[in-house]
């Protein structure tokens, strides 16, 4: 049985931010979050309909390993080297964690 975790999030970027935030920030903060202990993968995909609309799809090793990063990712992203980060994104609509359907 594994323990590991799929992270969701689904945000819209400012249309004037999208290929800075595509070409700059993205890599830069995939590397931040690929340093963190537990990361197993990061993908990124964007919407076929909606330019601006991205997911990213992290899976985890455990629910601890993405709570802990989530909080230190808080932190971090505050600091002047990630501020044109976040003011790249308009909105997140959803940041969850999901592990998988297991049957009796």
């Amino acid at each position: 049985m594994t323990n590991q975790v799929l992270e969701i999030v689904v945000y819209q970027i400012k249309s004037e931010y999208i290929d800075e935030y595509r070409r700059f920030h993205l890599p830069k903060f995939k590397r931040l979050v690929s340093s963190f202990d537990g990361m197993l993968s990061y993908d990124t995909m964007v919407s076929c309909n909606e330019m601006a609309t991205h997911v990213d799809l992290v899976k985890w090793k455990d629910l601890a390993s993405a709570l802990k990063a989530a909080e230190m990712v808080k932190t971090i992203q505050q600091s002047d080297e990630f501020s044109g980060y976040l003011k790249a994104f308009e909105k997140v609509v959803l940041f969850h964690h999901f592990s998988s359907v297991t049957y009796s």
